[in-house]
């Protein structure tokens, strides 16, 4: 009798954290740790960080399933693809998904621009364009599982960079890039820019 309370006391705690899970999907938001719902299962486990995860891992899934239909499949070979993710992680390791992805789309759209070099390894090594490459930081470099899946993103045709072939650190004083470029947007610490 005991065996079959619990075991509908858990399954009702899983449908309870899996609703969850659903309605902060359906409203676009991933709640932190902190702020989620404490659920316990029949053992007292708390749940509120399960809840959160999945919620984060729902929103996550839908960013990597935003490929644009009508854009073009990036191939790389690995090492180009070890190099983008290396930069990646030099220049946007704290950024979200999506900052990562824009900062790999910054070098695919300068490689299919004639200025620009046509290789994935002339644009990197360009001289003076990426800080690290110049400092050396770019060598030390651990991709994360981050950038992994920005990757994916790119090379499956995922495109919300408007065409930016830069971008900066975000600052307010006047640099080479906000007077010489056309400011696009800007996302998590970087704004991104393209040729007048």
């Amino acid at each position: 009798m005991k065996r079959g309370i619990r075991r509908r006391r858990r399954q009702r705690t899983m449908a309870t954290a899996a609703g969850a899970v659903v309605l902060m999907a359906l409203i676009g938001a991933a709640a932190p740790a902190e702020k989620a719902t404490v659920v316990e299962d029949s053992r007292g486990i708390r749940m509120e960080r399960y809840v959160a995860e999945q919620a984060a891992a729902v929103q996550e899934e839908e960013i990597l399933s935003r490929s644009h239909p009508k854009r073009e499949t990036v191939s790389l070979n690995y090492d180009e693809q070890e190099m983008l993710m290396k930069l990646t992680m030099a220049e946007a390791g704290g950024e979200d998904l999506t900052g990562k992805a824009l900062v790999m789309r910054v070098v695919i759209n300068r490689l299919r621009d004639p200025e620009f070099p046509n290789t994935v390894q002339g644009v990197i090594c360009e001289p003076g364009q990426f800080s690290p490459m110049s400092d050396g930081r770019f060598y030390d470099m651990v991709p994360d599982e981050e950038c992994d899946k920005a990757l994916y993103m790119i090379m499956h045709g995922w495109d919300e960079s408007q065409g930016a072939t830069y971008f900066r650190t975000a600052v307010h004083e006047e640099t080479w890039h906000s007077e010489n470029l056309d400011k696009l947007f800007t996302h998590g610490g970087h704004t991104f820019y393209r040729e007048v």
